[in-house]
């Protein structure tokens, strides 16, 4: 099969070897070969004609799987070019938009868009352009979404009050299996929601939790949660601030659950 220009990259967020092209032309091209996973970084970063070239190109495309489109300063007008395509898509399963200019209404379309064709299950957002104390738009989307299995929303200013959000549409949603809120300051209170909202939610296996304002004080309950949970499989709290006896606290309380699941739980 024919390369387009560009190199070839072992990109693990995609799961598998990508083409790294540097213009939304090369994209095309690569779209053209028959490419599976594509990671496109363009030089200057954004170019909003290319870019709507190249949705279009990926709307008729069934061999991609996987796209990252990070660090491309992407926008809202960039967004509408990328719906449209994925309105189309029947073929794409993975999409990082990590690092681009995306507002939380943007992400709300895009999970709005991909409901009908159903393909499309990871969705990255993280590091992009949502407003201090969001997550409130991203939660209603997800309460009526029975399409994605994994959504990342790390870096994007989300509070306890919009992670209580998040939480209530857990209550709902079956389908998601991993969230990721790295880095969003939701602090006791919002990990206090997810734990009780995840009583009551048997689909979410991984849970990243990573430099979010927790500690010491959400131990008993972050314990009192391990010890009845039995679908997560991977959670992430490194970065926060549990001292030994309150990690000790917490893994004595999962390894006490005699149907854990748990096999990943990092402090550090």
């Amino acid at each position: 099969m024919r390369r387009p220009s560009g190199e070839t990259v072992n990109n693990m967020a995609l799961g598998e070897a990508s083409i790294r092209v540097n213009s939304y032309g090369e994209a095309r091209s690569a779209l053209k070969g028959g490419a599976t996973a594509l990671t496109v970084r363009t030089s200057p970063p954004l170019e909003r004609k290319a870019l709507r070239g190249f949705s279009k190109a990926l709307g008729t495309n069934d061999s991609c799987t996987h796209l990252s489109l990070s660090w491309n300063k992407i926008d809202s007008g960039g967004v509408l070019a990328l719906i449209k395509a994925l309105k189309r898509n029947k073929t794409l399963t993975s999409l990082d938009l990590r690092c681009n200019c995306i507002d939380e209404n943007d992400v709300t379309k895009i999970i709005d868009a991909v409901k009908m064709k159903r393909s499309l299950r990871s969705l990255n957002v993280s590091r992009n352009a949502f407003n201090v104390g969001g997550g409130f738009l991203v939660a209603a989307a997800l309460k009526e979404d029975t399409v994605l299995t994994s959504l990342s929303l790390g870096y994007n200013g989300i509070r306890a009050e919009g992670c209580a959000a998040l939480a209530d549409a857990l209550r709902v949603n079956r389908t998601l299996t991993s969230l990721d809120l790295c880095f969003n300051m939701i602090e006791h209170t919002g990990a206090l929601e997810l734990m009780n909202a995840l009583r009551v939610n048997d689909s979410m296996t991984s849970l990243d939790l990573c430099v979010t304002g927790i500690g010491v004080e959400a131990a008993a309950d972050i314990a009192f949660f391990l010890g009845e949970n039995t679908t997560l499989v991977v959670l992430n709290l490194v970065g926060n601030n549990f001292d030994i006896d309150s990690q000790t606290q917490i893994i004595k309380a999962m390894e006490q659950n005699p149907l854990s699941r748990l096999h990943t739980l990092s402090f550090e």
